[in-house]
Formats: C-alpha cells, sequence, structure tokens
C-alpha cells in the first residue's frame, strides 16, 4: 500500500524506471533518489531529516558490506575515510569530495562543486559518513554539517569526531 502512495508521489518516467529491476551498474540522476526520499517522508510521515539520515546509514551498510567489507575489517575510520571518498566518482558525477585535517579521531570533509537538487541528499551522506565510520571501528561518532549549499554557503562541509 505504501509503495503504491510512494509511485503516486513520484515523477511518471521515474516510475517507469522503477519498474524494472535495477542493476548496480545502472546510472540515474540525483533527481530520481531525491523523488524517492522526498516521497517516502511524504507517505510515511516521518521527519523528512530523520529518514533521510537513516537512508544514509542504510546505504552505508548495504555498499559497504560487500566487496568492501575486508578494507573495514583491517582499516581504522581515518584509513576509510580516505579511501571511502576515492569511491565518491563511483556514485555520484557531481561534486569534488576531500578530506581534510585529517587525525585518528576525526576529519574535515568539503564537498564543492555540489549541484544536488535537496538537501536530502547532504543529509543522506551525513548518515553514510557517521555509519561508514561505525563500521571501520569508530566509537562515540558525531557529524557535524557545519556548511550547505543549501542553507546559502558556497560548499559543504562536514566534521566528524569518533574515539
Amino acid at each position: 500500500e505504501q509503495v503504491e502512495k510512494l509511485f503516486q508521489q513520484i515523477k511518471p518516467e521515474h516510475k517507469t524506471l522503477l519498474e524494472r529491476p535495477i542493476l548496480v551498474s545502472d546510472w540515474h540522476e540525483a533527481e530520481i533518489l531525491v523523488g524517492l526520499m522526498q516521497a517516502a517522508a511524504a507517505v510515511t510521515g516521518e521527519d523528512g531529516r530523520t529518514l533521510w539520515h537513516r537512508i544514509g546509514r542504510q546505504s552505508a551498510d548495504d555498499g559497504l558490506n560487500t566487496v568492501y567489507k575486508v578494507f573495514f575489517r583491517l582499516g581504522a575510520p581515518s584509513y576509510i575515510l580516505k579511501r571511502g571518498l576515492q569511491l565518491w566518482n563511483n556514485y555520484y558525477s557531481d561534486g569534488l569530495m576531500v578530506v581534510e585535517n585529517i587525525t585518528d579521531q576525526g576529519a574535515d570533509v568539503k564537498l564543492t562543486k555540489n549541484a544536488f537538487p535537496h538537501e536530502c541528499m547532504c543529509t543522506r551522506i551525513t548518515g553514510w559518513m557517521e555509519r561508514s565510520i561505525e563500521l571501520s571501528g569508530g566509537k562515540g561518532v558525531r557529524i557535524n554539517h557545519k556548511t550547505c549549499v543549501h542553507r546559502g554557503d558556497a560548499e559543504c562541509t562536514w566534521r566528524g569526531d569518533w574515539a
């Protein structure tokens, strides 16, 4: 029932894409994911930011428990952040993500040239970062999305701290 309601909320051309199997090798515009995340919040009645953050965490669980699992068992959060952000271009065609000021217990992350159409993507990325650090052994993880293009800033920046 909720899936039908969700399909009613998204653009018809996006619905057509979702009616067939989605391959891991498929490439789609971020607008489709944004539409799905906004519709999911509307259909479930859940606070959007809470849901989008949870979707980001789940994305890390789903994507990083496959071939990358061995790296998470062997690497510390700082190692994973350095390597994990190299994956950016595997998933996104927009933006340049870099890690700065990285230590064993924290890092600053910057995303420039961000062309995402909605803040839900930034919230999703925040959840992904948080869960990625947890998966690599970080404890008490805190991610602060300090600046955001959707709040009028020139770029998105995050500060992550962990024990």
